[in-house]
């Protein structure tokens, strides 16, 4: 059996919070974790002030979750055919920020979260855009391949990662080899935690916002 691989045409759906005018001053993109849907995670981030434009693309594989309500829900990419799965979700996030970013001075804080945190560094990885900022929000780094060409883009002040001290994922075990693949690329975040569990809570949003100074 042979198969064959076409590049065609997909939708995508971008959710938008704020407005567009001389007051904005920072442009986020929002990547939202496994199951998420960015309709849904983009809601956290009304507690931001109108010089701030947030974006969340939204993953281009659909499923439904597994709960009596059949929630709808979407991921980044699966193990079946995960190469292509990546190229196209890189190619995806260059024409959001192609779209948006030239209404913006300022490059775009980008923020992923869980699995958007992986997907984040894969796109800093493979397209190498400007950014002004990167928040891993209680993501895995990804372990398959060297990223360690981003220490001169990352560094400890524009490079943050935050957990909840109670997060069911990032348990010590999984902290530890997380730190060790920093580490091992030569990348240096600044640490934040909340007490909380696997989610982006409002407030620690603002006052992480407040403490790094945006």
């Amino acid at each position: 059996m042979k198969v064959q691989k076409l590049k065609t045409l997909r939708t995508a759906h971008v959710y938008e919070h704020g407005d567009w005018n001389k007051d904005v001053k920072h442009l986020w993109i929002v990547a939202h974790g496994y199951g998420q849907t960015a309709e849904r995670i983009i809601k956290k981030f009304d507690v931001l002030g109108s010089d701030h434009f947030i974006i969340a693309p939204e993953g281009l594989n659909k499923f439904y979750w597994h709960d009596e309500k059949r929630t709808h829900s979407a991921t980044w990419m699966t193990s079946r055919h995960r190469l292509d799965e990546i190229s196209d979700y890189c190619d995806y996030l260059d024409q959001v920020l192609e779209i948006y970013g030239a209404k913006v001075e300022s490059p775009p804080i980008l923020l992923g979260f869980s699995q958007g945190a992986s997907t984040i560094y894969r796109w800093l990885k493979a397209r190498n855009p400007s950014i002004k900022m990167l928040i891993n929000w209680a993501g895995w780094i990804p372990d398959d391949i060297d990223l360690s060409t981003l220490s001169e883009k990352l560094d400890d002040d524009n490079h943050h990662m935050i957990y909840g001290l109670q997060d069911e994922f990032l348990t010590a075990d999984r902290l530890k080899v997380l730190k060790g693949l920093y580490l091992k690329n030569q990348i240096t975040p600044t640490f934040h935690t909340f007490e909380g569990s696997h989610r982006i809570p409002r407030k620690e949003l603002s006052d992480l916002v407040n403490v790094i100074n945006i």
